[in-house]
Parts: C-alpha cells; structure tokens; sequence
C-alpha cells in the first residue's frame, strides 16, 4: 500500500469510526486498530485528531469546489449552475450517507469547541470560500448581463438558498423522515422558485431539470470516485 493509498484508508476508516461513535470519542488508537495500520505510520500521516479532522473537511471542500468548477462545462445556465451548487450537498450526502459527518462539522459545537483555535480558524476559512464562491457565481450572472444588478433581493436569495441547501442535508439525514421523502427534482423546483424572484435576461432564465441532475449525478460520481 503506497503512502497515498494508506492516507485514503485511513481517512474512509476515521469517517466510519466518526460516524459510529462521534469525534469526541473516537481515537487513533482503535483507528489503527480498525485499519490495520501501526500506530506510527499513524502518527506520521496525522500528527493530531484536529489534522484528520481538518484534512477531512478540507478534501470534502476541495471536491464541491471542483464539481462547481466542473459545472461550468455542461452548457448550463448561471442560474442552473447556481441550482447546481445549491442541491450539490444534498445529493452527495443521499449517495454517501457518511458525507454528513463532515457536512455538519459546523453545527457540531461539542465537536467544534473541542478543537484549538487554529483549526477553527482554518475550518472557518474554508468553509467562507465555499460562500465566496456562491456569491462569485451571482456576481458573474450579473456582470455577464444575465441577471438584474439588484443587491438586496441577490443577497435575499442567496439566504434562502443557503436555507433550502442546508436544511435539504439536515432532513435527509433526520431519524425520523424516510430517505426517500425528498427527491432532488424536488429541491431543484424549490432553488428555482427562489431564483425566479429575480430579473433574469429571458435567455438567462430557463432551468432544465434534467440537465442539471445529469451535470449533479456526473460530478457526485465523480467525487466519489474520488474517495475510493
């Protein structure tokens, strides 16, 4: 096993190990155990628990900015790329459940106030270039022309995108709702709905369902590829 090979074992065994017993309680003890990797070569890939956990959080990040990338090469719309990036995280978690672990990073205060500060800040970074990046795919509608310059209703719609995306993971993870209550056609309706509260060129404004499930399904595939 090459040192590439045994950094993405361990990484896939920690998410397992995560899941089934939480941050807090989970250590490299029985992830060297569970992977069947010495404690040392252990210690040398992640030196801390908070370096898993941010090396985790950050490839987890670095594959949605490469699907949104990648979004720009289906002959999508702004306004389909922008569904896409919003209903991204739902399809991921629902095709890989242990996605969520890290998707909830943030809203895990016991896991989260557990880290130093420095990680926080790191964690915190990249999560706000995820946002950037959103806001940057509106300011390119705008300055292509495809989209009305209007601030206050953008900056409404990217809250209620936000809402929508992130709520979207929260209930599909939820005990008590069956996975298969909400379907991805559903969340992209609701993105539209919010969407078309804004003046969007004509030409600008159509949404094509299909397409963007296709570009969804091509670039979670993709992603999970990834973490193979």
């Amino acid at each position: 096993m090459t040192p590439q090979q045994r950094k993405r074992h361990l990484l896939r065994t920690a998410l397992k190990l995560i899941e089934e017993r939480g941050y807090v309680q989970f250590n490299f003890r029985e992830l060297s155990a569970e992977a069947k990797v010495s404690i040392g070569s252990l210690y040398r890939l992640f030196p801390t628990k908070e370096h898993l956990l941010t090396t985790l959080w950050g490839e987890h990040i670095q594959r949605m900015h490469e699907s949104y990338q990648v979004f720009e090469n289906f002959g999508l719309t702004d306004k389909e790329q922008i569904i896409c990036s919003a209903c991204w995280p739902f399809l991921r978690q629902k095709l890989s459940a242990r996605s969520f672990v890290i998707e909830m990073i943030g809203a895990n205060h016991q896991m989260f106030d557990e880290l130093s500060d420095q990680s926080k800040a790191e964690l915190e970074a990249q999560f706000n270039a995820v946002l950037q990046k959103r806001f940057n795919q509106f300011a390119r509608a705008v300055k292509s022309g495809a989209l009305n310059p209007d601030d206050g209703k953008i900056r409404t719609a990217i809250k209620q995108l936000t809402l929508i995306s992130r709520g979207a993971v929260m209930i599909q993870q939820h005990v008590f709702v069956p996975p298969s209550t909400f379907q991805l056609a559903e969340i992209i309706e609701a993105c539209d709905l919010i969407l078309s509260q804004l003046e969007w060129r004509s030409d600008a404004s159509r949404v094509d369902a299909r397409r963007i499930e296709l570009a969804l399904r091509t670039t979670c595939d993709v992603a999970a590829q990834q973490s193979d």
